[in-house]
């Protein structure tokens, strides 16, 4: 590994100074939480952009539902009377919270549908209550993205190849993105993670698997995320090995973090072990896979493209690799 590291006479220069600009974006400062409220708690639904979810207020007096916000971005979120009944739709309120569960947001009312616009990288949570003297009934509800709002901030995907000798290294970088994340620095990140070995790293219990997992970085530190409907092979609960050598599972990452982060300008970082021409990111549960920089153009097409591209990987920093992901089209 050590070895690897050194440099060749003649070598082109690694993309290490890319993370550096990242950590000064996010102005170094510590993160209160590690762990997010709720974490764990079964009795929390998970919302999927444009899918459904519902319930029934008898089941209980509240009941939660959440999901993935990005800094910026507006939501429209429609709460609703599954029977079809317009008294019933006045009977039940909807309250919507920041991720610590407490501190509400201004756009709280009573009548729906409900817009508002994520203050920072969070968890948006709703919480569902019958009124008084009211029946219950059955509800659902849904979000969607209002495409017509422009986020002024950034979405950095970490495509983070772990599943190798870099263990500890890469979980050491992931610690650094965790602590150095400014509560508002109009900054979204989100990581596909791949690990080798079963223990946690650094602390951080999140980090105790072996399969491949997505995780958000926010001010409460780090917490897992579900796939769907771009990544579906990813879920909360999945343990699902993906090859990180493979370009469609670079390409569904990227769909997913476009579509769920929505950003002004977005920044794809691969960390792994890099070998140049000769390929990087290799997965050795996937028999030492590879990607290359071929592979990258062939699968990946103008709506995968990214405002910056990093590698913290070795011998990726030569004019072949700069060649390949030149400029080459109307902006």
């Amino acid at each position: 590994m050590r070895k690897e590291r050194k440099r060749q006479p003649g070598a082109g220069t690694n993309f290490l100074p890319v993370l550096s600009i990242i950590v000064w974006l996010l102005l170094l400062v510590s993160c209160p939480d590690p762990h997010s409220p709720g974490e764990g708690d079964e009795t929390l639904n998970n919302l999927v952009r444009g899918e459904t979810k519902g319930g029934r207020l008898d089941d209980g007096p509240e009941q939660w539902f959440w999901f993935e916000a990005s800094d910026g971005c507006r939501y429209d979120i429609n709460v609703y009377d599954k029977d079809n009944d317009p008294e019933y739709s006045g009977d039940i309120t909807a309250s919507f919270f920041h991720e610590d569960m407490e501190t509400p947001y201004e756009e709280n009312r009573e009548d729906g549908p409900f817009s508002l616009t994520a203050s920072s990288c969070e968890r948006i949570y709703i919480r569902i209550e019958q009124k008084p003297e009211t029946e219950a009934g059955d509800f659902g509800l849904y979000y969607s993205i209002d495409d017509s709002i422009e986020p002024q901030t950034w979405t950095i995907m970490m495509y983070m190849n772990a599943d190798n000798n870099l263990e500890a290294d890469i979980l050491f970088n992931l610690k650094e993105l965790i602590t150095g994340y400014h509560e508002y620095c109009g900054i979204n990140i989100v990581v596909l993670l791949d690990k080798k070995l079963p223990m946690a790293f650094y602390g951080f219990k999140e980090t105790d698997f072996t399969d491949t997992r997505l995780f958000a970085v926010n001010r409460y530190g780090i917490h897992r995320i579900g796939g769907a409907p771009e990544f579906p092979e990813i879920s909360l609960s999945s343990r699902r090995e993906m090859n990180m050598g493979d370009a469609n599972t670079l390409k569904k990452f990227i769909s997913f973090c476009k579509h769920n982060f929505p950003a002004r300008h977005d920044a794809l970082v691969i960390t792994g072990h890099g070998y140049g021409p000769a390929g990087f990111c290799g997965d050795d549960s996937s028999g030492g896979d590879r990607l290359h920089i071929g592979e990258m153009s062939f699968y990946l097409d103008d709506e995968d493209a990214v405002s910056l591209l990093g590698f913290n990987t070795c011998y990726m920093g030569n004019i072949e690799t700069a060649y390949q992901f030149r400029y080459d089209g109307d902006p």
